[in-house]
């Protein structure tokens, strides 16, 4: 199964990318927090394969606070903010402006949690032949 933490604190939203989530990608786990601090502790309890997060949440800490504990983390699991903050442009990971639709949201996912697999060409006279 995978996990992925959403930190969104308009509840409308929140639940509105969780069912979306479940719905198209049943394998999917949706743990929702309204604060970075709350997510940091989901982090160290949690197996999470994906942080989804907005920019701006309840308390004093932001999506990048948050995006700086993942990146310190020693198996930083994907982060993609969902924000409609242009500070996620500074950024150096997916940013989703709000407001996304429904396929643009279980695309970033989906890339997220499963990459894409980079396939090198190698020209067929660059092959050494095997006796």
């Amino acid at each position: 199964m995978t996990i992925i933490l959403h930190v969104e604190d308009d509840l409308t939203i929140a639940s509105t990318v969780a069912r979306l989530l479940k719905r198209t990608l049943p394998e999917v786990r949706v743990i929702h927090t309204l604060t970075v601090d709350a997510a940091i502790t989901a982090l160290g309890i949690c197996q999470v394969q994906l942080v989804l997060s907005d920019y701006k949440v309840f308390g004093s800490k932001t999506g990048a606070d948050l995006l700086e504990h993942v990146q310190a983390m020693r198996n930083p699991p994907p982060f993609v903010f969902l924000s409609s903050d242009e500070r996620c442009a500074d950024r150096s990971v997916p940013w989703l402006q709000k407001p996304a639709s429904a396929t643009a949201i279980r695309d970033a996912v989906l890339v997220a949690i499963d990459p894409p697999k980079v396939v090198v060409d190698i020209p067929f006279d660059d092959i050494a032949e095997v006796a």
